[in-house]
This record gives C-alpha cells, structure tokens and sequence, in this order.
C-alpha cells in the first residue's frame, strides 16, 4: 500500500514562547490571544480582565492543573504558561526538598556534578510532554512566557559575546526552545545619547527609553529567537501581528522565507494522553 503524502502548509495549533525583561508587555501581549486561560504561577495577570487558575505555589500542584486541564479543558483556545521560568523555580524547590538538600542546592541532588540539573531538564521535558498532550485533545495554542538573561557566549572563530536569552537553565532552556514553534524576544526601543563631557566624563552617553514596543523574530547574535513562519522581520508588541502568519490566515508575508534554524527543521509532533505520563 502506498503511503499518503500530504502537501501544502498544514494549520495547527502553535507552540510560541515570549521573554524579555519585567514590564515590556508579555502578560498583555499573552491576553489578547483567543479565549485564552492563564496558568498563573508569578501572579503577574491580576490586573488584567483574563481568566486565570489560581495562583500556584508548587511543582505538584502545577502538575495537578495541568492534568485536570487535559481532562476538561473547557471552552478555552489557548493556554499561556506564566511563566515558565518560575515553573523551574518551583521544579527546582522540588528536586532539592526530594534529594534532603536545602533550597538552591540544585547542585548537590543526586550525588551532584550537574545531575540535579540533568534531572530538571528531564522534568521539563515531561512538563512539554503534558502541555503537548493537552494541545493535542483539545486543539489549544500553547503561549509561554519568560524572562531574559544576558549571557556570555564563548565562540571559538571570534571574540566573545553576550546574548539574550531565556532565564533558565541551559539545559531546559534546550529543551523548551527546540520544542516550540516560535520564540520571539519583546523589548523596548532604546536611543543611546553621547554627553558632551570633559575629565572623567568624556565618552560618557546615556541611555532614553522610547515608546515603542517589539518583537524579534529572527535569532541574531544579540539575541536568541526563531519562528517556522517565514517571519524575516520584527513585529509590533500587537497579538494580531504575530497571528496573521499563522498558515490558513490568508495573508501572506512581504519576504521570502529565510532558512531554517538547525533546530527548527523539525515539525512539531503533538503527543499524545500517553506521553504525558512522564511529567
């Protein structure tokens, strides 16, 4: 029997992560998705008009609403994770109350040398596993947010650089990224000003925040980011700019596709009940 070969873009529920710094705009970015549910674990959506669980104090209970989620998810369209930096937080609390460590032990879990952070990537993993089964039966957009980390990058041909990244452990910050469809940076524009100075003030400028609020779409060397829609450009902080790439929307992008990252050639697999298990 033949195989049957599907062509074309194929619409489906996305995977997107949003970092940047506290206070750019991710929660109400987040807000304006459809129908959306908040999985409140940093308290950060109180003042917007969402619907939201209650706010979640541990690994467990996260877990707990997660599963209950995926066995009656209502009549929600997506779901948003906020934020998933403070979901290792409570991850990590976990793994050190299980291993008799104090809080911030990590490091000496399961006889330490980074096994601790071994296992947290591994939960992670088991996290996604359970988000992409809940994806899975009900068809929901998957939306998570985070912070931002500026850290070094040691490259071997030049010299070494800093980078914006998302605020978790390199490990689960692997895992997270290769899992979603796209991840974008937000950030404010900022103009750098010279002061005309003398002595000790000479070369001295200042920073003056704009207005205007962003997202970047494409991973440069100053900042970790991805997309599998053929998005070349930044996009305004606007929910509704970022959807209208979505395959099926009808529009189509100004540019020609750029290639693909090494970890964005792979399509998402959504899971199934079963996969979840391993949370």
């Amino acid at each position: 029997m033949p195989i049957e070969v599907i062509r074309g873009k194929q619409p489906r529920p996305r995977r997107v992560l949003l970092y940047g710094p506290p206070g750019v705009g991710k929660t109400t970015w987040a807000s304006k998705a459809p129908d959306p549910l908040f999985v409140d674990i940093e308290g950060g959506c109180n003042d917007l008009d969402v619907a939201r669980t209650k706010l979640i104090g541990d690994w467990q209970s996260l877990g707990g609403t997660l599963r209950q989620l995926l066995a009656d998810g209502g009549e929600f369209k997506t779901l948003v994770i906020d934020s998933i930096d403070w979901a290792e937080k409570l991850l990590h609390r976990q793994l050190c109350k299980e291993g008799g460590v104090q809080e911030h032990e990590l490091v000496k879990v399961n006889g330490g040398y980074g096994a601790g952070y071994t296992m947290a990537a591994a939960r992670i993993s088991g996290l996604l596993d359970l988000l992409a089964a809940i994806q899975a039966k009900h068809r929901w957009t998957v939306v998570m947010l985070g912070h931002a980390k500026s850290q070094r990058i040691d490259d071997p041909e030049r010299q070494s650089y800093t980078q914006w990244q998302l605020d978790l452990h390199d490990k689960a910050a692997a895992t997270v990224r290769e899992w979603c469809d796209e991840m974008f940076f937000a950030q404010t524009d900022v103009a750098i000003q010279e002061v005309d100075a003398k002595g000790t003030q000479a070369g001295r400028a200042i920073a003056k925040g704009g207005t205007r609020r962003r997202v970047r779409t494409v991973g440069t060397p100053a900042i970790a980011a991805k997309n599998r829609l053929g998005i070349t450009t930044d996009l305004p902080l606007e929910w509704s700019a970022y959807q209208k790439f979505w395959p099926g929307s009808g529009y189509t992008p100004p540019q020609a596709e750029p290639e693909p990252e090494p970890d964005s050639d792979k399509p998402a697999q959504l899971k199934t009940e079963a996969d979840a298990e391993t949370f």
